[in-house]
């Protein structure tokens, strides 16, 4: 607060030095040295950063399953083609072997890591696309010494609320080397004063990113805690099994065995609000075509996700707990 404060006596609210400093920090905690912008939109930032790829007019863009759905209205726009594959149900990304049956006829890859779950990194040695990496939910996740961030041409991330890093909205465009055309950077830099993202923001991520490990670790703690009272139910939690694997606690989640209706309204019971965890995904409007994606749809139609937050009081996770243990 005081630090968004500061901005304010300071007048510095715009584009700025803060900006700057937000980002050269991130790109720093990260290892990337590319060109980079924080935009004030989640939707700018996939924009340029499918915009940088250079790609031709009706190019054909790679995308999972369980993507965002904004995904689509933003290929799309920019005059590309999604192509949408289903998962593969251990790692949640896509399903590589079809992948490998479809790359082809790619000229893009736009990777979506869902609630804490890195990609498999033998999906980067499937195809020679270039390749954007949401990395939104993930951010802080490591497996040895792969971590989040440390594949793909292009890295995004969102900073809306509720995301691992919070400004109030907005996003980040990292590139792991190099810069897009001239065109692309003469056109971010004209309109970078209205699309720019706010020394006011960029301040209170700032103190996010500076506080991030600790937040991180009391995340993991949560995340550990929810994922030993699921222990007492026949529901399975969302995430990887291995034991070396980092989580960064972005969110918990459960595939229902049973009725999700009834799951949902035990929860509301006890105070503790969930939802479905993948209502807005790239093929939300296409839930009967349970052949073209059998891995995908029954995850979509079955896991919630349950409130985890750094700031949770012990008194509210022990609830959330009860409440994990406990759904019939």
């Amino acid at each position: 607060m005081s630090a968004v404060l500061q901005t304010m006596v300071d007048e510095h609210i715009g584009p700025g030095e803060n900006s700057k400093v937000f980002l050269s920090s991130l790109c720093s905690y990260l290892n990337i040295d590319g060109y980079s912008v924080a935009f004030r939109s989640f939707i700018d930032t996939i924009y340029y950063a499918i915009k940088s790829l250079r790609l031709k007019e009706n190019s054909c863009i790679g995308v999972s399953a369980l993507s965002p759905r904004i995904y689509l209205h933003i290929i799309r726009n920019l005059g590309h083609r999604p192509m949408i594959f289903d998962i593969d149900m251990a790692t949640c990304s896509f399903d590589t072997i079809q992948l490998e049956q479809h790359k082809d006829k790619l000229d893009a890859l736009l990777v979506y890591e869902p609630y804490g779950m890195l990609s498999p990194e033998e999906l980067f040695g499937i195809t020679e696309v270039p390749i954007i990496v949401d990395i939104t939910q993930s951010l802080g996740c490591a497996d040895d010494e792969y971590y989040s961030g440390s594949r793909g041409d292009i890295i995004v991330m969102s900073f809306e609320q509720g995301d691992m890093i919070s400004t109030g909205g907005g996003g980040a465009m990292l590139l792991r080397a190099g810069t897009p055309d001239q065109q692309v950077t003469e056109e971010i830099s004209l309109l970078y004063p209205y699309i720019g993202l706010s020394d006011m923001n960029s301040a209170l991520g700032s103190i996010q990113l500076a506080n991030f490990e600790g937040d991180l670790e009391r995340r993991r703690a949560i995340h550990t805690a929810y994922t030993l009272a699921s222990r007492g139910n026949r529901h399975k939690p969302f995430g990887s099994k291995d034991l070396d694997y980092l989580t960064n606690g972005y969110s918990f989640l459960l595939t229902i065995e049973s009725k999700v209706s009834e799951a949902i309204a035990f929860a509301k019971k006890y105070d503790v609000s969930c939802a479905m965890a993948f209502k807005d995904s790239v093929i939300s409007d296409q839930l009967d075509s349970y052949s073209s994606y059998p891995g995908a749809i029954p995850m979509i139609q079955r896991t919630i996700r349950f409130p985890l937050y750094p700031f949770l009081m012990g008194k509210e996770i022990s609830q959330v707990e009860k409440v994990i243990s406990q759904i019939p």
